[in-house]
Order: C-alpha cells, then structure tokens, then sequence
C-alpha cells in the first residue's frame, strides 16, 4: 500500500515504479495489459 501522505508527484512516481517492476514480471508471460495501467495511472492524478 501507498503511504498517502505523499505529494501528488512522489506518489504517482511511486506508482510508476511498481507498474515498471510489474511490466518487467509479466513481460514473459505475454498477458501485460499496458493500457489499462496508462487509464488507470490517468485516473489516479485526476483525482489528486
């Protein structure tokens, strides 16, 4: 979980980071939806 006390910025980088970590976990298993972490990522600083 995100400590929510963060900024805007620290948690979406935060955020990033993971969703990178988790690109490069499922990158072999070829199911990586990248768009739906690209909305979700958009919706999330829409409503910081």
């Amino acid at each position: 979980m995100y400590d929510l006390r963060n900024t805007k910025y620290e948690f979406l980088n935060a955020w990033v980071h993971d969703c990178m970590e988790k690109l490069v976990e499922l990158d072999k298993e070829k199911e990586f939806n990248l768009a739906s972490y690209f909305s979700r990522l958009a919706f999330i600083a829409s409503i910081q």
